[in-house]
């Protein structure tokens, strides 16, 4: 495993930082769908600790939602000229990654028996629903891909920012209109959050210098406020205030990281195959709850999920570079 990079206390949102932060966040959405599906801390007072499992996965799905809106104008600021190559650097490669992820799940489908339709795999292959487990995430980034690049590539300057706040808003009343699940939409505004993240970072490390102690601690306290109103309201809580939460919980996670060090070989490494923790916990979440495959005591499902997802993910991130790669060859 490689060494993580020195850690820089005044770039706390550098590419070595936020790749750490994706590793630890790839482990946070797996324990929510762990607590999902291995049917433990349901009963008593441990249903509370189970609500904190399952606002986890919702929240740290924000959170990747921000690095990426914040590492693709990052990138861009740095290199102008890659939007021209953008398409054929990222957008291509990820579909062509999510064919190869569908193609996955379809041959898990048929060992397992499970059945699926000719619909599903269009849809698949478009929007609004896929045979790749929680998949929705993988065709909202994909759409936000597209969005970014259209863009920053026909749009100039400041309008570039106030045209993505717009789109964001008319694709949430059309998920709204077609009666998408709120998965869709619900978190899809802090990806641009994030772009604004970028563009406003000096002031915003100035106002943390100024009045870091005090509203640092204000900033936490409204985030656990929310999240606790998310834990206890999930069910009746409006979109809205659910957005709300994620709103909040942006700066209690990354005004920390100005003190706190998370790079290390664990975080660099599972930060490395973040993508693929995500895209492979759902086949062996299924695998290992089949009927011929069932593994009934839920803590050795546990460890069987966690043991194949890094295995996999292990897998198939040189297949993944591989095809970055092939389009940066092209």
């Amino acid at each position: 495993m490689m060494q993580a990079a020195k850690f820089d206390r005044q770039d706390y949102l550098s590419k070595e930082n936020t790749n750490c932060l994706k590793g630890i966040l790839a482990v946070g959405v797996l324990a929510h769908h762990l607590y999902q599906h291995s049917g433990l801390l349901r009963n008593g007072w441990l249903h509370l600790i189970g609500g904190c499992f399952q606002a986890l996965g919702f929240l740290t799905v924000a959170l990747f939602f921000f690095l990426s809106g914040y590492g693709l104008i990052a990138a861009y600021s740095n290199n102008p000229q890659s939007i021209y190559h953008f398409k054929k650097y990222k957008i291509i490669p990820f579909y062509v990654i999510n064919l190869i992820l569908i193609a996955i799940y379809c041959c898990m489908y048929l060992l397992i028996g499970k059945p699926f339709t000719f619909g599903l795999i269009i849809q698949s292959l478009t929007f609004g629903g896929t045979v790749i487990a929680n998949g929705w995430y993988i065709q909202v980034q994909l759409l936000y891909y597209i969005l970014f690049y259209l863009v920053f590539r026909y749009c100039k300057g400041k309008w570039r920012i106030h045209v993505m706040l717009l789109s964001h808003t008319a694709y949430v009343a059309l998920c709204i209109l077609f009666g998408l699940s709120s998965l869709y939409y619900e978190r899809t505004f802090i990806f641009v959050f994030g772009m604004l993240w970028y563009e406003n970072k000096d002031r915003i490390d100035s106002w943390i210098i100024d009045k870091r102690n005090k509203w640092l601690i204000i900033w936490i306290v409204l985030g656990l406020i929310f999240a606790t109103n998310y834990l206890l309201s999930y069910l009746t809580m409006p979109v809205l205030f659910r957005g709300i939460s994620y709103f909040f919980l942006i700066p209690s996670v990354l005004l920390p990281l100005k003190k706190v060090n998370i790079q290390n070989r664990l975080t660099n490494f599972l930060g490395n195959i973040s993508l693929e923790i995500y895209v492979m916990q759902g086949v062996f979440l299924l695998l290992f709850h089949a009927e011929k495959t069932y593994i009934s005591n839920p803590y050795l499902y546990i460890v069987a999920v966690t043991a194949s997802t890094i295995a996999s993910a292990c897998i198939l991130h040189p297949l993944i570079k591989y095809v970055y790669h092939s389009f940066r060859k092209l």
